[in-house]
């Protein structure tokens, strides 16, 4: 998937796929990996694969830590009750 035909936002989840940091981060997918396998964003890896996740805190305190994306709370969106 391009860049550009990422989605807009994405809903508000406890923890986030490397796929959903790389939309709200406006990146490709690997580098939204290589993020977290740095330690740039604190992550964890699925105990017997290769998926990493993000707990929606650790977003929350990059972003604080980081003022250059506080769009990216923006993006998060909280889904309307049923």
């Amino acid at each position: 998937m391009n860049l550009d035909q990422y989605p807009a936002t994405i809903t508000k989840k406890e923890q986030y796929t490397a796929g959903d940091v790389a939309i709200l981060f406006g990146v490709s997918h690997r580098t939204a990996c290589k993020m977290i396998d740095r330690g740039d964003l604190s992550g964890f890896t699925i105990p017997g694969s290769k998926e990493r996740r993000v707990l929606h805190a650790e977003i929350v305190k990059y972003v604080s830590a980081n003022p250059q994306y506080t769009h990216i709370l923006a993006k998060i969106v909280t889904p309307e009750p049923k």
